[in-house]
């Protein structure tokens, strides 16, 4: 067959016409040629591969980039938040401690006003006692002219409001707590003064010397303090259940012999300590 073929190729080597020539060559230079042209076309498809391999490394990098970048962002909002949050709370804490103290100073706003209100109430009642006051104080000078003169009532001043004092034996006999009927003709006629003072609370102290109490009346009044305190519960009681004066504008009390208006060391002292006083105060 070589053998053939080498005469084929003479005899092709000996064909004249040179499209046959071309023919044949072009076939060799086929045959030739074909294994590196498959290199070739393998070789390029593999630098397509790695070039797109490479372009979805970066745009995988470029993606994983952005989703950290994204994480930070959100890692920066949560923190944001949480501080928000933060603020938040205490924010709204201080805004009710605020209201809690807006609450405090409203009520002590409202208590000053009610305490403003009752003294300009006082103040109001004290001008309007105290003028009554000052025409009663010229009443009693007149209808009491008597006894003033005999220095057994004294009329003071006390704060600008006048006190009427009762002294010694005019109210009452030693060691009595009983009032006498010249006493009771007294304070019957000082009532009808005391029960216009509508808006006074009239108050009665009882006053004693220093001397103990006399043996025969010690089992009732052991002591100047029972003594003087029944003295000015006799005059309270008198007014309001003979003379008709409101009980709850009346107040009595006893200081024994402690409050004295003079020393004791003189029988003219003791005569002034031995004594009733009634004054008014406002009311509350």
């Amino acid at each position: 067959m070589e053998k053939a073929i080498s005469r084929k190729g003479t005899d092709l080597g000996g064909v004249r016409d040179p499209r046959w020539r071309f023919l044949v060559m072009a076939v060799v230079l086929l045959s030739a040629c074909a294994p590196h042209c498959q290199d070739a076309q393998l070789y390029g498809q593999l630098q397509d591969q790695r070039r797109s391999a490479a372009q979805a490394g970066e745009r995988l990098e470029a993606e994983a980039e952005r989703r950290r970048q994204a994480e930070r962002e959100l890692a920066a909002l949560q923190q944001a938040a949480a501080a928000s949050r933060s603020q938040i709370t205490t924010l709204a804490n201080r805004s009710a401690a605020a209201e809690e103290k807006n609450l405090q100073l409203a009520a002590q706003v409202t208590g000053m006003q009610l305490e403003i209100e009752k003294r300009n109430a006082v103040i109001q009642l004290q001008s309007r006692v105290i003028q009554l006051l000052d025409d009663d104080k010229e009443s009693i000078k007149t209808s009491l002219k008597e006894q003033l003169a005999d220095q057994n009532i004294r009329l003071e001043d006390l704060d600008g409001r006048p006190k009427m004092i009762f002294v010694d034996k005019i109210l009452f006999e030693p060691g009595s707590a009983e009032i006498q009927d010249e006493g009771r003709r007294l304070l019957l006629r000082i009532a009808e003064n005391l029960s216009r003072q509508e808006g006074a609370l009239i108050v009665i102290e009882g006053h004693t010397d220093s001397l103990p109490v006399a043996p025969a009346a010690r089992e009732k009044f052991p002591s100047n303090w029972e003594l003087s305190t029944a003295r000015a519960g006799a005059v309270a009681r008198f007014l309001v259940e003979t003379a008709g004066l409101d009980p709850q504008r009346v107040a009595a009390t006893g200081f024994s012999h402690y409050r004295p208006a003079a020393p004791n060391d003189t029988a003219d002292g003791r005569r002034q300590n031995r004594r009733i006083e009634i004054f008014l105060d406002p009311l509350q």
